[in-house]
């Protein structure tokens, strides 16, 4: 219905035809039309209705449910990285402590090879068959050796391959040597001189090279089992979490404590603990193998090897008579060096200094009858290998010596092998606790979560 006036001012009732809609009223001039108000991205439905549940409590409770969850996890990553790193540093150092031996052994049979073709070529005309054997032997011992490592990561820069090669030459020259001194030929005494040069030159240096890049990979490696202990704190920092989610439940739920969760963060404790003592253990029982037995095979093994050396230097001096001032010096020079290895506190009282001594007081009386013009007799006395002799307190010196080094090495791959077996077994078992301390901090937040449905 709608009223309509008259032209009389009566107003005249009209009814509204059926399904008519009274026209909208007209926009102000000028004004503009607002558009319908569309919901923004932050007030969609499903946004803001799982914004609302997070602000809830049981909402929280389950973020609380995460938090736990990973930060017992980061508890177990702790373990997992603490055991495995020190499983693969401890096999790395034992690895490393065997080839350095290997090393040090190629070094010592070669040089003891040529120490004895230069006592044997004293001898002249056909040398005892002994000294032949010998010679063979630590040379065959130590050309095994060199080719065993050559090419391996025991050689990086592949200098040992190029040392093995060297020793064919070396060989050659020494048979050169020994077929022209057979002969009385005074030539075999510059082939063996140069048969001795290649060896100090071209065949040593690598091995020594070798045995330096080992020595200090080594020392690396221990060096950086003490960072084992920083992993650690990872563990300290999950605690943290929990011990925070517990004092934020205690405070929402009204409960003191949560019975599951304070189990489960004990458990990670102990466990945390219990790797921090196993890794000050293993650093002791690292430090004490490392100043004892290792020390002790690097140094005996040098001295071994330096008194081959020396020993090669008495055999050119007898070789070259009235010219062997040189080669005395470097007898004395290399023997010096020798007893500073056994100077070492960890090396003092070893059986091998005494026989080194022996032998140095044989060479002395060898020089004496040279000096006083019996060359005939210092060589004789060199020579010889009757018990008491130079020539046998020089062979009693190596064995005592290679006994001494056999045994403090596998002393030193013990120490190192077993040093890291407790903080595997500990590293081990926090990856344990963790995982136990994910399922109770699940279980235990889970619960208060239950009383909220």
């Amino acid at each position: 219905m709608s009223s309509t006036p008259t032209a009389g001012g009566r107003t005249v009732t009209v009814p509204r035809r059926p399904g008519s809609v009274p026209p909208a009223p007209n926009p102000a001039p000028g004004g503009a039309r607002t558009p319908a108000a569309q919901p923004s991205p932050a007030t969609r439905p499903g946004r803001a209705g799982l914004r609302a549940r997070m602000r809830r409590t049981p909402g929280r409770l389950r973020i609380a449910i995460v938090l736990a969850v990973l930060a017992s996890l980061l508890v177990s990553l702790a373990g997992v990285l603490v055991a495995t790193l020190t499983t693969a540093t401890s096999s790395g150092v034992v690895d490393r402590v065997s080839s350095i031996l290997e090393l040090q052994s190629a070094r010592a049979d070669l040089v003891a090879a040529n120490g004895t073709a230069s006592n044997a070529f004293l001898v002249g005309g056909l040398e005892p068959t002994s000294q032949r054997e010998a010679y063979d032997a630590y040379l065959a011992d130590g050309a095994t050796r060199l080719a065993a490592l050559a090419d391996s990561s025991v050689d990086p820069d592949n200098t040992l391959g190029p040392a093995l090669a060297s020793l064919t030459t070396y060989a050659g020259l020494v048979e050169q040597a020994r077929a022209n001194n057979r002969q009385g030929f005074p030539v075999g005494a510059a082939y063996l001189d140069t048969a001795s040069a290649l060896l100090a030159e071209q065949i040593l240096p690598p091995i020594d090279a070798a045995i330096i890049a080992n020595a200090e990979s080594t020392a690396t490696d221990l060096n950086s089992r003490a960072g084992t202990a920083g992993l650690l704190w990872i563990v300290v920092a999950g605690a943290a979490v929990l011990v925070g989610i517990q004092i934020w439940l205690a405070r929402k739920t009204r409960r003191t404590i949560n019975p599951a969760i304070l189990v489960g963060t004990a458990l990670a404790l102990v466990a945390w603990l219990a790797c921090v003592l196993a890794v000050n253990t293993s650093n002791e029982a690292v430090t004490e193998t490392r100043e004892g037995p290792y020390a002790q095979t690097l140094a005996v093994s040098q001295a071994l090897s330096l008194a081959g050396e020396a020993r090669t230097a008495e055999s050119f001096g007898l070789i070259q008579r009235g010219s062997g001032a040189a080669q005395e010096e470097t007898f004395d020079e290399r023997i010096a060096q020798a007893q500073a290895q056994y100077d070492r506190p960890t090396v003092r009282g070893a059986s091998s200094a005494s026989d080194l001594e022996s032998w140095v007081g044989g060479h002395d009386l060898v020089r004496e009858l040279d000096d006083q013009g019996d060359w005939d007799g210092a060589v004789a006395l060199a020579t010889s290998t009757e018990p008491g002799d130079p020539t046998a307190l020089y062979v009693t010196f190596v064995e005592t010596a290679t006994a001494e080094v056999e045994q403090s090495s596998a002393q030193a791959r013990d120490g190192f092998r077993s040093a890291g077996t407790g903080v595997v077994v500990a590293g081990w078992a926090l990856v344990a606790a963790g995982l136990v301390c994910a399922v109770l901090s699940w279980r235990g937040i889970n619960k208060r979560l239950e009383e909220y449905r």
